[in-house]
């Protein structure tokens, strides 16, 4: 079973703005030591699946709703899929909309 990497978060956002803004709130409000922004659904999936191979995930994942490709819903999907396929702990996943 994978172990927390370290306090990391991983943010999907595809608005730069709003990306840097809740990377530094998540920050300075000591949620996360660092926060991995991923503008689109497809470069955090490959990222995670990584962090799995790898016995490493991320302590929180924070998910838009609307983002380019497919919706971050359906990435949460995805998600589960690959940690029941792996038997891995289930990561908080935390979704918003701006």
């Amino acid at each position: 079973m994978s172990e927390p990497h370290a306090r990391t978060v991983f943010l999907v956002e595809d608005s730069p703005l709003l990306a840097s803004l809740l990377r530094d709130a998540l920050i300075a409000h000591g949620v996360a030591d660092e926060a991995r922004v991923f503008p689109e659904p497809h470069a955090f999936l490959a990222a995670y699946r990584a962090s799995l191979d790898a016995g490493t995930q991320p302590l929180l994942l924070v998910v838009d709703v609307v983002l380019p490709g497919f919706t971050g819903l359906v990435a949460g999907d995805r998600v589960r899929a690959m940690e029941r396929g792996r038997i891995a702990k289930s990561v908080p996943i935390v979704f918003f909309s701006a």
